[in-house]
């Protein structure tokens, strides 16, 4: 398994290769919360209490998917590039699960970027993001 983050960019990649996966027993799951209101100093805890209070739209594109999500004028995006096959379900409002899209497939592996505005830049490997982090980290000590 890897779960690694790009030191330049607010990027995640995962990569999870298990017969687990290939059973459908497991799977990612990615949730947008309600979040807090941005002006509130010393953030409390994130809030799941209230999901009609903000809205989480997907949008399916040609290499990937898109998620936008918005609290009162607070926007971000997510931007989910798989490397391989997945299905991606809305399993309640602002939950997802990814798994893996075929019978027998035992790989799940995605990257996913985070920003306010949409994400135009090409999602980079997820052994270049693993490479990286690991140069960074080696290059910090």
């Amino acid at each position: 398994m890897i779960v690694t983050c790009h030191p330049e960019r607010d990027l995640l990649a995962v990569r999870i290769e298990s017969a687990l996966v290939a059973s459908r027993r497991l799977g990612v799951g990615i949730a947008f919360p309600r979040g807090y209101d941005l002006k509130t100093k010393n953030n409390p805890a994130l809030d799941w209490s209230e999901p009609a209070s903000h809205r989480t739209t997907l949008a399916s594109q040609e290499n990937g998917y898109t998620f936008v999500h918005q609290r009162d004028d607070a926007v971000y995006h997510a931007r989910l590039v798989p490397a391989g096959r997945i299905a991606l379900l809305e399993t309640a409002p602002h939950h997802f699960r990814l798994r893996a899209a075929g019978a027998g497939d035992n790989v799940i592996a995605f990257t996913v970027e985070f920003g306010p505005t949409p994400i135009a830049t090409a999602a980079p490997v997820i052994e270049a993001v693993a490479k990286a982090s690991e140069d960074r980290w080696r290059n910090f000590w």
